[in-house]
C-alpha cells in the first residue's frame, strides 16, 4: 500500500517522496527491523516474497542516510 501511494504522489506533485524497507534507527538505537544488510534487504525485494515479514514506510522530503 505505501508504494502506490508514493507513485500517487510521485505521478501527481513535485514533492519528493520515498519508500523505506530495512531498520529504523533514532540516534543509533534500533526502533524496529533487524540484522539484515542492506543487500539482503534488497535481495529480498529484488523477487516477489508473500512471507516477508518486515516493515515499510513513507517519508515525505529528502533524507540523509548514513547507515
Amino acid at each position: 500500500m505505501s508504494v502506490l501511494w508514493t507513485a500517487f504522489i510521485k505521478d501527481n506533485t513535485e514533492y519528493p517522496i520515498h519508500v523505506v524497507a530495512g531498520s529504523l534507527y533514532i540516534d543509533d538505537k534500533k526502533i524496529f527491523g533487524n540484522n539484515a544488510t542492506s543487500k539482503q534487504i534488497k535481495d529480498i525485494f529484488s523477487n516477489s516474497n508473500l512471507d516477508w515479514d518486515g516493515h515499510c514506510w513513507v517519508i515525505f522530503g529528502n533524507f540523509i542516510c548514513d547507515k
